[in-house]
């Protein structure tokens, strides 16, 4: 069994669902080390050519707006690891700003952690050519083993979806 895994969480239900794969994968006396990334805001603009470009022009946040995000991200991680401490894990929880892919490898190796225990958000056609898959880069930059846990949305959450697709836009 592993010793240590990164779990990345980045505050939605799918990514959440690594948190039980990365359980049954180390022992009980292991450590998990809980990873979200800040990512810096940017304003997107479409134009159609020949071929689809996004041009992106990033601002930066301002002290206290990046202050208000990493107290909230870290909160978010600290209730995880307050259930997982509980169940006998030692959790460190880490909040970095920068590109997600980049930033979870690189925790990954300075951290020495056995492997990433990962969702994919299973973004397919125009959202992942316009956003990329951060699963996807992580592996394809891979310096440890990734484990890739097919992300699931909930039979009621996915009547919901299937609901709100036929109902006229109001």
């Amino acid at each position: 069994m592993l010793k240590h895994v990164l779990v990345p969480l980045d505050g939605s239900a799918l990514s959440e669902q690594a948190l039980d794969y990365a359980q049954d994968v180390i022992a009980p006396d292991s450590k998990i080390t809980l990873l979200s990334v800040i990512e810096v805001p940017a304003d997107y603009e479409y134009a159609l050519v020949d071929i689809p470009m996004t041009v992106v022009t990033a601002r930066q946040f301002t002290e206290t707006e990046y202050n208000n995000a990493y107290r909230r991200v870290h909160d978010y991680l600290n209730s995880y690891a307050r259930k997982l401490t509980a169940k006998g894990f030692t959790v460190e929880c880490i909040v970095e700003s920068g590109d997600p892919a980049t930033v979870i490898n690189e925790v990954a190796s300075k951290k020495s952690v056995n492997a990433i225990v990962m969702t994919t958000h299973g973004r397919t056609g125009l959202n992942r050519w316009l956003f990329g898959s951060v699963t996807q880069k992580v592996i394809s930059h891979m310096l440890k083993p990734v484990l890739v846990v097919p992300g699931t949305i909930p039979e009621k959450v996915q009547v919901e979806i299937k609901d709100s697709q036929t109902a006229p836009a109001v």
